[in-house]
């Protein structure tokens, strides 16, 4: 999880609160469907942030216990000062770790949990240099008829009109390039990585995240969550690489253009389509 320390930063930090803000009318349609009829689920939420999102989507009477981790210890203990209780337990842990699937199984005993019922993944196999291996060992930790789902973006599926100029392209190539944006087309691969790794019952539950014509606020949020970071990581690298010629074009080419991409995206008119896979699917 190279350049993770991004994650801390309070720019961020705000972005993935308005992303949250964002997503949840496409993620909570699909997890109340898994989570509805039933009774004293356990979920694993890994890459569970500072566990605000965690408590708020599992919060429900249906689910009994709900282990997050997080890869930055820091943002962990936040997560157990703010939410943490005998419901919710947060813990550190760097998932690509060798030790992983001892350290949860070590830290499942101690809360007597047996298995999970719900796995959840959120942006996190996009940052992973293996994600098929982390999804073979997570689906060891799944109860019989457990179920996963995993959000991804998919930039590929994104689309903008009008766009006469290609902008968002523009941008996409350059976020493409982004160290810290991770695999930009990881959603596109995710029912494969899943089949792969033996998980049954694929469903590709939603493929965009669309804003059209009069949805302002809407199209604000997607900027928000989907643009804005890429100048401060532009602005991160440029302290680290000064001498990257290709980090110097992109530069060029963000003051040039971001201005402009902004004013399309947010113009009354404008159609915008975010690429955000959510896949479901089950451990048999």
């Amino acid at each position: 999880m190279s350049g993770m320390e991004v994650f801390q930063d309070s720019n961020e930090r705000h972005r993935l609160t308005v992303q949250n803000r964002l997503l949840k009318q496409y993620e909570r349609p699909v997890l109340s469907r898994l989570i509805s009829g039933r009774t004293g689920l356990r979920v694993l939420d890994v890459g569970c942030n500072d566990g605000s999102k965690t408590a708020e989507w599992f919060s429900c009477g249906n689910v009994e216990r709900v282990v997050g981790l997080e890869y930055h210890e820091e943002l962990a203990a936040e997560a157990r000062r703010c939410h943490g209780n005998g419901k919710f337990v947060f813990m550190p842990c760097d998932v690509e770790s060798e030790d992983f699937p001892e350290r949860l199984c070590r830290a499942m005993e101690q809360w007597k949990i047996e298995a999970f019922d719900l796995l959840y993944l959120s942006f996190v196999l996009m940052h992973l240099e293996n994600p098929a291996l982390l999804l073979k060992k997570l689906r060891r930790f799944l109860a019989p008829g457990g179920q996963i789902i995993v959000v991804e973006a998919n930039d590929s599926a994104s689309k903008l009109e009008p766009d006469p100029h290609c902008l968002l392209k523009g941008f996409l190539d350059i976020l493409s390039c982004d160290p810290y944006g991770g695999d930009r087309q990881c959603g596109k691969t995710v029912p494969e990585l899943l089949k792969k790794s033996g998980y049954g019952n694929i469903s590709v539950e939603s493929m965009t995240v669309d804003a059209r014509e009069g949805e302002v606020r809407k199209k604000h949020d997607i900027f928000e969550s989907f643009f804005s970071y890429l100048p401060q990581d532009l602005a991160v690298l440029r302290q680290k690489e000064a001498d990257d010629s290709r980090l110097r074009d992109s530069r060029k080419w963000i003051e040039s253009n971001y201005g402009e991409l902004r004013k399309l995206v947010l113009s009354e008119r404008a159609v915008i389509s975010m690429g955000i896979s959510i896949v479901t699917a089950s451990g048999e």
